[in-house]
C-alpha cells in the first residue's frame, strides 16, 4: 500500500517535470520558437546584405569603368583639380554614401529573457507538490496503524 501510493507520487511528478521541459527547457517548444524567430531575423539580414553587396558591386564597377565617377567621389571627398575652388557650407552634411548593412543578433540567455522565473517556479511547485504528497501519505499510513 504504502509503495503503491509514492509510486503515483513519483509517477505525477515525473509527468510535470517533463511537461515543463517539454515546455520550457532548452530545446523546449519556447526553445524552439525562439530559434525560429532568429532564424527569420537572419534571413532578413542576409537579403538586406545581398542587395547591400549588390549596389557594392555595382558601385565598384563605376569606379573601374567610368571616369566621371571616379572625378566626382575624388571632390566629395575634398579633392578639386588646379584652378578650381571648393566651398563649404556649415550644417549640411552628407551621410548618404554610409552603408548600413544589418543588425546584430545576440544570443540571449534565460537570465535575460525570464526563463529563470519560469524554472524556478516549477521547480518550487515540484518540491511543494512532493512534500505535500509525501505528507498526505504518511498521515494516511499513521492513520492506519492506529
Amino acid at each position: 500500500m504504502k509503495f503503491r501510493s509514492f509510486k503515483w507520487i513519483f509517477l505525477s511528478l515525473f509527468i510535470l517535470y517533463s511537461l515543463s521541459l517539454f515546455l520550457w527547457g532548452d530545446s523546449g517548444l519556447n526553445a524552439m520558437k525562439k530559434q525560429l524567430n532568429i532564424e527569420k531575423e537572419l534571413h532578413r539580414n542576409l537579403s538586406v546584405l545581398v542587395s547591400t553587396n549588390e549596389k557594392l558591386n555595382k558601385q565598384l564597377d563605376s569606379y573601374r569603368y567610368d571616369p566621371e565617377t571616379i572625378i566626382i567621389q575624388a571632390r566629395e571627398l575634398g579633392y578639386i583639380q588646379e584652378g578650381e575652388k571648393m566651398l563649404f557650407v556649415k550644417g549640411i552634411s552628407d551621410s548618404s554614401h554610409v552603408q548600413k548593412p544589418g543588425n546584430v543578433i545576440l544570443p540571449q540567455t534565460p537570465s535575460e529573457s525570464g526563463e529563470k522565473i519560469i524554472r524556478a517556479f516549477f521547480f518550487i511547485s515540484m518540491i511543494l507538490t512532493a512534500a505535500f504528497s509525501l505528507l498526505r501519505t504518511l498521515k494516511g499510513t499513521l492513520n492506519h496503524k492506529h
